[in-house]
């Protein structure tokens, strides 16, 4: 169905944005620790 196709893409893209920025905030306190 179009409705699940929609709703798994925006949940692979949430999750991905998710991870992104969980990598960028630990890259940038590690930064500032060290």
């Amino acid at each position: 169905m179009e409705t699940t196709t929609t709703t798994l893409r925006w949940g692979v893209l949430l999750m991905v944005a998710y991870n992104d920025v969980q990598v960028r905030y630990s890259v940038t306190s590690l930064l500032l620790y060290l």
